[in-house]
């Protein structure tokens, strides 16, 4: 992301919204499948884990930005964006989603094989 423009803050605020919403949809998916998902899964939080960051210059120079907790903050953020989003749902025409494509299904309308 900084390669492509985004100042280090603006990288590690898009890469821990990302990683919110990727972790976020894998629970639902998860629980979805019926796995069970509890408190005890990780029951100490996450460990601590020393990883020798020597390889990897972009994470060395932003991980004092990656150890801030700014949970709290991007969780309201993310809910005020959310809120918005769906505020905008109310006074948009309703829109059908395009149809996903069956296996087998070429997608060719008026075509036979």
């Amino acid at each position: 992301m900084t390669g492509s423009g985004f100042s280090d803050e603006a990288a590690v605020e898009a890469y821990r919204a990302y990683t919110s919403f990727l972790l976020g949809h894998l629970l639902l998916e998860v629980s979805q499948r019926g796995v069970p998902i509890t408190s005890e899964d990780s029951p100490g939080g996450s460990p601590h884990v020393d990883v020798d960051l020597h390889d990897f210059p972009h994470l060395r120079r932003l991980q004092p930005l990656l150890a801030q907790d700014e949970s709290a903050a991007e969780f309201e953020e993310a809910l005020e964006s959310l809120v918005e989003r769906l505020g905008a749902l109310l006074h948009r025409p309703h829109r059908q989603r395009p149809k996903r494509a069956v296996s087998g299904d070429l997608g060719i309308a008026g075509k036979q094989g």
